[in-house]
């Protein structure tokens, strides 16, 4: 029996408890490395946690290397947030703004911003309550550096 235990990698589910603007917000940093498979699978573990009257913000940036299929990807993504609900849905990145652009009346509140920037002021101006933020990306991203930024906020 091994009794070791593998390191939580930065970027790859890693959990980190957060102070921003006097808010409680719990980040699931899942900002290193997405494909299709692990963007489906990550929406969907984070849409079955309960939210405890937190808001609930999923934070998706562009998954790349996927060549000609990318806004197919990008648009099959958008179809699976469409499932659940989400307080906010960010998306960043080319592929998801023209993916996004192929949707009329999603049930989500999508917001497209596209560099960290953005998406900080966004968070700063739409946070009125404790909060918990997923973010999945491909690293090299608007929502890589944004996570990054964010991480500086850690509680105590």
């Amino acid at each position: 029996q091994n009794n070791f235990k593998l390191p939580k990698v930065e970027g790859r589910g890693s959990i980190h408890n957060l102070l921003f603007k006097k808010f409680k917000i719990k980040l699931i940093d899942q900002s290193y490395n997405a494909n299709p498979e692990t963007m489906i699978e990550s929406i969907e573990n984070f849409s079955i946690i309960k939210n405890n009257n937190k808001n609930k913000i999923l934070i998706l940036g562009n998954m790349n290397e996927l060549g000609l299929s990318s806004i197919k990807y990008h648009i099959q993504i958008i179809r699976v947030i469409e499932k659940n609900y989400f307080d906010h849905v960010i998306l960043s990145g080319d592929s998801f703004k023209k993916a996004l652009n192929m949707f009329s009346n999603l049930k989500n509140k999508y917001v497209y911003l596209n560099q960290s920037k953005s998406i900080m002021r966004y968070l700063e101006k739409n946070i009125h309550k404790n909060a918990i933020i997923m973010a999945k990306c491909s690293n090299k991203t608007g929502v890589n550096y944004f996570v990054k930024k964010l991480k500086l906020f850690k509680k105590g």
